[in-house]
């Protein structure tokens, strides 16, 4: 099996609709346009037996540019291509605006690029009163 390659239980047809059981992945305060089309686009399964496994249909170092512009990605980010978008953006969805990870969860992705948590402004609006 390839790294990167992960095992689903069960056989999974092309028509089925992933989200039925993978709610989390089409909810948060950002979801990416992605999550409207079948989720082949960018995973290929295979299925062997009564076991499927998936895996992105392209290296974690292209597949975001078979849809998005790199040169998008030069404008709006200072570090240029030195790092991978899923090191700072969730491919599915997220709580945080632009599909940015939780810098909580920072520790499984090595980014330097997080931007820090929001504040709780509710506080300070209080106080201003």
């Amino acid at each position: 099996m390839n790294a990167g390659t992960i095992e689903h239980p069960g056989i999974l047809h092309k028509e089925d609709n992933c989200s039925s059981c993978h709610v989390d992945k089409t909810r948060g305060k950002s979801v990416h346009s992605a999550m409207e089309v079948p989720c082949t686009v960018c995973h290929l399964a295979q299925t062997q037996g009564d076991m499927t496994t998936l895996q992105l249909s392209l290296p974690k170092t292209e597949i975001c540019f078979s849809c998005h512009e790199k040169t998008m990605m030069l404008r709006q980010h200072t570090q240029g291509g030195k790092k991978l978008c899923m090191d700072c953006h969730d491919a599915h969805s997220s709580n945080r605006r632009m599909l940015l990870l939780d810098p909580l969860n920072a520790g499984r992705h090595n980014s330097s690029l997080m931007l820090p948590p929001p504040q709780d402004t509710s506080s300070k609006t209080a106080d201003r009163r």
